[in-house]
């Protein structure tokens, strides 16, 4: 019962990532701002991919018994290397606020778990109003 209530929980936290990065794109094209536009709305599904990332990589280790501390530790440096690069990439062409941005952007899966215990108390909320 635990591990599907997990399952669900990754499930709901794909699915609130993906649209708050459609409302951010969406805001982005009604302010026309190259940084929310781009930076902001990239940055987030940066953050998506990450997570779907580790999700494999916690797969792969559950599943396959994989037990090697170095190899997770490579796949662990290797999305934070990746971010690493897409921000200074951001930083060196198009300045300072553009990777601010692309940083507030990689921030939406982090968002999306602080805020799921919030989004299941409305949910039992509204159920038991009903």
């Amino acid at each position: 019962m635990e591990r599907k209530r997990s399952v669900e929980d990754i499930k709901t936290i794909f699915k609130h990532a993906g649209i708050c990065s459609a409302s951010v794109f969406v805001y982005g094209i009604l302010i026309w701002n190259p940084y929310v536009l781009f930076g902001t709305f990239s940055g987030s599904l940066l953050a998506i991919l990450n997570f779907y990332s580790i999700c494999e990589d916690v797969k792969t280790q559950v599943f396959q018994r994989d037990d090697s501390r170095r190899r997770a530790f490579l796949r662990y440096v290797k999305r934070y290397v990746f971010c690493g690069i897409y921000l200074a990439f951001l930083g060196h062409f198009w300045g300072v606020p553009m990777m601010l941005s692309a940083a507030v952007g990689l921030l939406n899966i982090k968002l999306n778990i602080y805020l799921l215990p919030v989004f299941k108390k409305l949910k039992n909320y509204s159920r038991k109003e009903e």
